[in-house]
């Protein structure tokens, strides 16, 4: 792994990480705004930086950035890679250049997706992001295209957590960044077109 180190306001900080050095300048840039706005480099400081959580923990005077463990429990274990945070949050900033679509919205991996029962065993997704419910909502839904069941019973449907789609579509946690109204196509964990609100199409491979 690769070891990144600053200096925030006198304060020595440092992380590891084995993706891409663009990804890594903005997580570094937005560290650096972060602490010169709201002072966050403490010891056992939690921070949201978009999807993902960090923790910041003292080490012999210096402060290391923990990222939420995806492969345990996210919501208590931390890992000091932080690969796949920062991997989420380019290839969600890919989806938003490509697209040219952003929600006003932020979520994070503890928000709720709404699921067809039956779309968490399939490879022929469609995704269509709604108007938020309630807290925790992520206003995303999940459905299987081969589904010709249209029932409205509500024992056909389930909420997960957005980060358990890291082990039931992948490649759909980069598009949860787009706004109310959009859609997107996913098959064989590959994005083959979204659309925006007006049902125009925005991405296609």
């Amino acid at each position: 792994m690769k070891k990144v180190e600053m200096n925030l306001n006198e304060k020595k900080v440092f992380f590891y990480h084995n993706t891409t050095d663009d990804i890594v300048n903005l997580f570094e840039e937005t560290l650096k705004n972060e602490e010169n706005n709201y002072n966050i480099i403490k010891d056992n400081k939690i921070i949201q930086i978009g999807f993902n959580f960090y923790k910041i923990k003292n080490i012999n005077n210096e402060f290391q950035i923990f990222a939420v463990n995806y492969n345990e429990n996210p919501f208590k274990d931390f890992i000091e890679d932080l690969t796949l945070s920062l991997d989420i949050m380019k290839n969600q900033l890919l989806i938003t250049k490509k697209t040219g679509l952003i929600s006003d919205e932020t979520i994070s991996f503890q928000d709720t997706i709404l699921a067809k029962k039956a779309a968490l065993s399939s490879n022929n997704l469609y995704f269509e992001k709604q108007v938020k419910k309630q807290d925790n909502d992520s206003g995303w839904y999940m459905g299987n295209l081969d589904d010709k069941d249209m029932s409205n019973n509500p024992e056909d449907y389930t909420t997960i957590k957005l980060y358990e789609l890291l082990k039931i579509c992948p490649m759909a946690i980069s598009i949860l960044n787009l706004p109310v109204g959009a859609m997107a196509i996913i098959k064989d964990n590959e994005i083959v077109g979204i659309c925006d609100s007006n049902n125009k199409e925005v991405y296609a491979v």
